[in-house]
């Protein structure tokens, strides 16, 4: 049996070797990434309503040329262009990229039945973004969707909206004032300053601090944690925290996005991987929703990439069920055509799989079986705080 002491240096040893990795690979990481979250600038936000503006003037200068029934348009990208940003920009938005190349956007049509409601969507969140950027000031797109209920016909249409007044803007999501609601949380060795003079003080938190959903609001970060640890489900998080992690691994920082994670989860990440260059490990399902989540982090997706280039899949892995001693549960149609998903790159351009992730994916599917964290937490009381983690991490066993 190790003492408390020399588990300690073995984790210290884990961690010492992780962190190297980190430092080797920060050259690999994502060019915006060192501002990523952090307010626009006064002149970013002077260009972009400007831009707003001119979109507006050209539509009427169509309306005046057209007549009724005018082909009055929005040409919008097909794909977000501010996360291929000129490397000489030194900061996320601060210059509103022009549309490049006809074959890369889209047409809509006021006259045209099939693209009318997309058309006038648009035009209500530009009008929208205009004014919260304009007064300095944000909304939730849900808060949005109730002020136009009588409209709208749904929450999807204003996210759909949303991502396509991004594209057009050339900004990120995340600076438009429309703001997904927040659902992550964040525990641990970290504290946030916030525009408005309020500290997000998330060490003594029991469950955890509720992520902000404008992370650009967050003016400093000040943390002494030694690595990050991203967990999938909220209910692993909070047992994690009751079996005392903070004491028992810390200083670190812990993180769910309750499942699939939302943007201000991941901006948050990506500022902290930026501003505190640590570990950040993933601990999720051994099945394949589990590997998906963690490629959402790790990758990033292709309508919102936001890749989190230090990321490392802690586990559970499937590899290493049977020597856990861990009893799956087999895979429905819809787990294995997840699977196979993952392994084709034809639908995964976004994020090819390392070798080893791979691997794993098939694993799960040659044994057919999958297996949820939730599983570990029979063996005893403890056993992810107590055992798994710091072994897995004192391993530097990642993927």
């Amino acid at each position: 049996m190790c003492s408390r002491e020399d588990e300690y240096l073995l984790l210290q040893r884990g961690l010492k070797v992780l962190q190297e990795n980190v430092v080797l690979e920060e050259t690999a990481g994502n060019r915006c990434l060192p501002v990523i979250g952090e307010p626009l600038t006064e002149d970013s936000r002077g260009a972009v309503i400007h831009r707003i503006e001119r979109i507006v003037l050209d539509l009427l200068q169509q309306l005046a040329a057209a007549g009724p029934p005018g082909r009055v348009h929005l040409l919008v990208p097909r794909h977000s262009q501010w996360d291929t940003m000129a490397e000489d920009q030194g900061r996320a938005g601060q210059q509103v990229p022009g549309l490049r190349g006809r074959g890369l956007v889209s047409k809509l049509r006021f006259d045209v039945p099939s693209s009318q409601r997309k058309f006038a969507i648009l035009v209500l969140l530009l009008s929208r973004v205009h004014t919260l950027l304009s007064t300095r000031s944000s909304g939730t797109r849900r808060q949005l969707y109730y002020e136009e209920v009588a409209f709208l016909r749904s929450q999807r249409e204003v996210d759909e909206g949303a991502l396509g007044v991004s594209r057009v803007l050339g900004l990120p999501p995340w600076h438009l004032g429309l703001l997904a609601t927040a659902k992550g949380l964040v525990a641990g060795d970290l504290a946030l300053s916030l525009n408005d003079g309020e500290v997000l003080d998330c060490r003594h938190k029991p469950g955890g601090v509720l992520i902000p959903g404008d992370v650009s609001a967050i003016e400093r970060v000040e943390s002494a944690a030694r690595f990050i640890l991203v967990l999938e489900k909220d209910t692993i998080f909070q047992r994690v925290l009751q079996e005392g992690i903070l004491d028992r691994l810390g200083p670190c920082i812990v993180v769910t996005g309750k499942g699939y994670p939302d943007v201000s989860t991941r901006v948050l990440l990506a500022r902290l991987e930026a501003e505190l260059q640590l570990p950040m490990l993933a601990v999720v399902d051994a099945d394949p929703y589990g590997v998906h989540i963690m490629c959402v982090y790790r990758f990033g997706t292709k309508t919102c990439p936001l890749p989190l280039r230090s990321m490392r899949w802690l586990g559970v892995l499937p590899s290493e069920l049977s020597s856990l001693g861990v009893r799956g549960v087999p895979l429905t149609d819809r787990d294995e055509s997840l699977a196979r998903s993952l392994l084709d790159e034809r639908q995964q351009q976004q994020r090819r799989l390392p070798n080893a992730v791979r691997q794993e994916v098939e694993t799960i599917l040659s044994l057919g079986m999958k297996a949820e964290v939730d599983a570990l937490i029979e063996f005893a009381p403890c056993y992810l705080t107590d055992a798994y983690l710091p072994n897995k991490i004192a391993a530097a066993n990642v993927l």
